[in-house]
């Protein structure tokens, strides 16, 4: 690790965090094609690949030891990664969760929030304050904004009174989390990268575009395959981006229509939500990364939709509805929650006996197994992260067991998550549950209470409401990275946490500024997804829940507290055998995995199932499957190995187009003052 590396590290996370609020809502690009976007973000492997292919060649010439090394750039990608999360993850919808229930509880439409007291049952500290004051009005402010046509306004301009109350609540307990979930990816990262030893496909792309630190490494540039994939790809995806400028051109098509076919199964087309699945897309970094894939994982990831679509068409036909929905209690979002909590048993058995090591190591108490020194420390910091994490729930007014449980649910989604993106290197993947829903399905309305069940589905909304740029798996990603360029992950890590301060210190007065300055209305999509269909998620799903399951009598004027909330249980015996279903499938179809060697399918397949995530990628995850099939049954070995240069260069294809739309439409919206097409 050098200083220079540091330094623009955390200078380009610092950059993202700035500039991501303006790019992804202001200038408006397509929303895949957000800077944060995925787990294998354009802003960063995009400008890897520049800093590979055009900085790095100007720099050797004039000296070569100006040239940034392998181990320097995985540095660079680590930091920013962490820094970039904030915007892209921790905080993506944050202040609108914050400021617009105000704005929607005035609504005509929003009569039963008003009945029901949400404003005032909410932790005032959750909640930013609208109070007029000094002529100033932060709701309306930051609805229709400050700024007067070229006019903009300072930062110092903004209301901040009106944000101190909550930023001082929300700001240290999400570092704390965040900090604590760093923390946990130290430990995790000895269990998966050393002894399960998982592909990282994601990581294994960067290691493999970065120059090479130690003999033997690909040298990726050097071949000419690599270079066929991506010219290939990189002037398909062009070739359609001129399309969108020029629309006489013609487009070459990337969608192929099935749905013909699948109109011959009754069964098939009652479960089919839409038509993403019968008529897929391509998408040439799935089919890249499949080809590093274990079988059996892309097998599934293209199978499960199909499947799942399928059976509950057919038990539809039959009268069984599986109902679906997010933050309101369903089956098919037990579904999510028992499959998710399947892998997580899973993966605490498989590394049970470091993860024991390492408790023990950092509680001080002697251990025979070798737990590196930083996977301890990493125990340590996790244990206080979360300790205050749940101190601050509780101080904010949340039941100290429904806290506890909240945050073992909340860490246990994201270990799921991280693990998903490291052992697929599936960039796009969403939960679909929350830790409310296992909370309500277990312990009942009557036992949660209204209060704590509003509380819980207003935190679920700031923390949990769209995970798709979380925090934790780019941290795995980034010490798998490091890991492979020879760098210390734990000293790594340190400098993360420098990273992901600076993040928080820059994303929240950029977003706040650019809001107040244009105002929401104006800066942000026609439709007001984000503004105003997001914040009122989670208190619509929680009012509609308390209304239907209360009871008889009305909730008691006194509600249960501490250890008397378990005297008051009332699962729900649908939703538990929902739960209970998708666990026993994930530790069945784990347990024949294990014990058969030609057992096709991987448990992951039920952590996705038919999610819009899924469905957008599992027709090229069958393609890469049947490519990478092919391949190994006709050439074996030798032909895999000279297969995959190309199947690099599909995925740095595909990136670098991605890359020029975000740079040509950041020029043309600064010069134009009009959004690009996307």
């Amino acid at each position: 690790m050098t200083l220079r590396s540091v330094i623009v590290g955390l200078a380009l996370g610092a950059a993202i965090c700035g500039v991501s609020y303006f790019h992804d809502n202001i200038i408006q690009q397509d929303a895949h094609a957000a800077l944060m976007g995925s787990y294998l973000p354009i802003a960063i492997f995009g400008l890897l690949m520049l800093i590979v292919l055009v900085a790095n060649p100007l720099l050797g010439l004039l000296r070569s030891s100006l040239a940034f090394s392998g181990k320097e750039l995985a540095v660079v990608v680590m930091l920013a990664c962490i820094a970039g999360a904030v915007p892209g993850g921790v905080l993506r919808f944050f202040n609108t969760q914050v400021m617009m229930p105000h704005r929607l509880n005035l609504a005509d439409d929003k009569a039963h929030w008003r009945k029901a007291g949400v404003i005032q049952q909410v932790p005032q500290q959750m909640l930013a304050d609208p109070t007029k004051r000094d002529g100033q009005d932060p709701l309306d402010s930051y609805l229709y904004g400050m700024g007067k046509g070229e006019k903009h306004i300072g930062l110092f301009d903004l209301p901040w009174y009106a944000w101190r109350r909550t930023l001082m609540f929300w700001v240290p307990l999400l570092i704390t989390l965040s900090i604590g979930l760093m923390g946990l990816s130290l430990v995790l990262h000895q269990q998966w990268s050393q002894n399960e030893r998982l592909r990282y496909p994601i990581a294994l792309f960067a290691a493999a575009i970065m120059p090479p630190e130690r003999r033997g490494e690909l040298r990726v540039f050097r071949n000419k395959f690599f270079w066929v994939g991506a010219a290939v790809v990189f002037g398909i995806h062009m070739f359609n981006y001129i399309h969108k400028w020029a629309p006489e051109m013609i487009a070459i098509p990337l969608e192929v229509d099935l749905r013909p076919i699948f109109r011959l199964s009754k069964a098939y087309m009652s479960g089919c939500p839409g038509d993403t699945l019968m008529m897929p897309s391509l998408h040439f970094t799935v089919v890249g990364f499949t080809f590093f894939l274990a079988s059996d994982v892309s097998l599934s990831l293209g199978l499960a939709s199909h499947i799942f679509v399928f059976v509950t068409g057919a038990l539809l036909l039959v009268g069984i509805k599986v109902q679906g929905g997010v933050l309101t209690p369903s089956g098919g979002g037990c579904l999510f929650a028992g499959a998710w909590t399947g892998i997580g048993l899973m993966l605490l058995y498989t590394g049970r006996r470091l993860y024991a090591g390492a408790m023990l190591k950092a509680l001080f108490l002697k251990h025979g197994d070798q737990v590196k020194d930083y996977g301890v420390w990493g125990t340590r910091i996790f244990l206080v992260g979360v300790t205050a994490f749940v101190a601050m729930l509780v101080f904010a007014g949340l039941d100290w067991p429904l806290a506890i449980l909240y945050s073992v649910g909340l860490v246990m989604i994201f270990l799921v998550l991280s693990r998903l993106v490291a052992e697929t290197g599936v960039y796009l993947v969403h939960p679909y549950f929350d830790p409310g829903l296992i909370l309500f399905a277990f312990l009942g309305m009557e036992a949660i209470g209204p209060r704590n069940y509003l509380i819980v589905a207003f935190l679920t909304g700031v923390v949990l409401m769209c995970p798709t740029s979380a925090l934790m798996p780019y941290v795995m990603q980034g010490l798998k990275i490091v890991d492979l360029k020879g760098a210390a992950p734990g000293r790594s890590l340190g400098i993360g946490v420098v990273a992901l301060l600076i993040g928080f210190a820059i994303a929240v007065p950029a977003a706040l500024y650019f809001q107040y300055d244009l105002g929401v209305y104006n800066a942000t999509s026609e439709d007001r997804w984000v503004t105003e269909q997001m914040p009122r998620y989670s208190i619509d799903g929680a009012l509609r829940t308390r209304e239907k399951y209360q009871p008889a009598g009305g909730y008691p004027a006194v509600q249960p507290s501490g250890l008397a909330i378990f005297g008051k249980m009332q699962p729900d015996g649908t939703l538990v055998f929902y739960f209970v279903l998708a666990v026993g499938l994930v530790l069945l179809f784990s347990a024949a995995r294990l014990r058969f060697r030609w057992w096709p399918f991987h448990p992951v397949m039920f952590a996705v199932l038919s999610t819009y995530q899924a469905q957008l990628l599992a027709f090229s995850f069958l393609l890469g499957w049947l490519i990478k099939r092919g391949v190994c049954t006709l050439g074996g070995a030798e032909a895999y190995d000279k297969t995959k240069p190309l199947m690099i260069g599909l995925i740095a294809g595909e990136i670098f187009a991605k890359t020029v739309p975000m740079i040509v439409g950041a020029i043309y919206y600064l010069n134009t003052g009009l959004r690009p097409p996307t």
